[in-house]
């Protein structure tokens, strides 16, 4: 899934200005990862599906990005891009309405 940036990110000298989430290639050894990291930063043992800061670092894996540039994204992207995560991780990514996958 291509996701449009409001505001495109410098990372590295390079403009970014779209990222490509491929949520369905993540595997658990990737949410285990990522579920490190994110406790790692000091993160609580809340649900993690509903964090930002764990979202974050899932769609940096999925889009293969250093987390890095989903941490300096606007504040909408980066809620935007949270939000589609955690709607993958629930299932309900094709139930919003108006959207189609």
């Amino acid at each position: 899934m291509k996701i449009t940036l409001t505001k495109p990110v410098i990372f590295d000298g390079n403009e970014i200005k779209e990222i490509d989430l491929d949520l369905d290639g993540l595997t658990g050894e990737d949410l285990a990862q990522a579920e490190r990291e994110y406790l790692a930063m000091g993160g609580q043992m809340t649900s993690l599906t509903l964090s930002i800061s764990y979202c974050q670092g899932l769609a940096a894996r999925a889009a293969n990005l250093p987390i890095e540039v989903t941490r300096s994204m606007s504040a909408r992207d980066s809620n935007a891009i949270a939000m589609e995560v955690q709607l993958f991780l629930h299932g309900m990514e094709d139930q919003v309405p108006g959207k189609s996958a």
